[in-house]
């Protein structure tokens, strides 16, 4: 694991020499050992040395070059660890871009049994191997493009399940991208709404909910805390009132 605290001088960051000589600006407080797995904490420090260095060079006035002085950083920096902290504990954990999408592997389809199985050292809470669930018709549209993909000269030397047309893993800005186009083919506006990956994770969280029940989401979601679950319990009353009229 990562020795903590880690502060920008330990991140090859040139500073000003505003903060007093005692004080460095942190990227992963002391206060988060034990909270994050090693990748995990790997991914929230490259996250955090970016955006606290966007913060020292642009972030008061980005089409001036011009950045927060050191002590509003250093001050910031301690508040939104203590937020970041905050919503691991008491959210869903620590999330970032969907790793399993950029890497699934073809042999981590099941497609006789509709499932889709990753390892756990390539899974994003890294505690465990994680079967997920597929429709059948998912499965069979999975199995098909196996059989196509090897037909495109990009995919002869990756084992990668999916590539961008420039022959690239999917990352969160490509995949972004690509779901903002498949919106776009069905007539779904999205200048309005909030459309996301975790917002259909959501919405297939509360419709999972209603047709079956908080266990089998927070199975398929994979949450370790029942009370993350019970966000998606959505179901309208009229809906609990029959399931009462049904045991009679």
């Amino acid at each position: 694991m990562m020795d903590l605290p880690i502060d920008l001088k330990r991140c090859d960051i040139s500073l000003n020499g505003d903060l007093d000589p005692g004080r460095n600006i942190p990227v992963v407080p002391k206060s988060h050992e034990g909270v994050l797995t090693e990748r995990e904490l790997v991914d929230h420090k490259d996250q955090r040395v970016k955006f606290s260095s966007w913060l020292l060079n642009f972030g008061k006035s980005p089409d001036k070059d011009k950045g927060y002085s050191e002590y509003t950083v250093y001050s910031d920096a301690y508040r939104m660890a203590k937020f970041d902290k905050w919503v691991w504990i008491e959210g869903d954990g620590y999330r970032y871009p969907p790793d399993e999408v950029s890497n699934v592997r073809e042999s981590w389809i099941d497609t006789d049994n509709a499932v889709l199985r990753i390892p756990k050292q390539e899974s994003s809470k890294n505690v465990g191997n994680w079967t997920v669930s597929l429709t059948e018709r998912t499965a069979t549209a999975v199995e098909r493009w196996k059989d196509e993909h090897q037909l495109y000269g990009r995919y002869t030397n990756s084992h990668l399940l999916w590539l961008t047309s420039q022959g690239n893993p999917y990352r969160s800005k490509s995949l972004r991208w690509l779901l903002h186009q498949l919106c776009d083919e069905a007539g779904v506006e999205t200048g309005n709404r909030s459309m996301s990956w975790y917002t259909i994770r959501h919405s297939v969280g509360t419709l999972m909910t209603k047709e079956r029940d908080l266990a089998v989401t927070k199975s398929q979601l994979r949450h370790k805390a029942p009370k993350t679950t019970m966000k998606y319990n959505q179901v309208p009353v009229e809906d609990h009132r029959d399931a009462l009229d049904k045991m009679g």
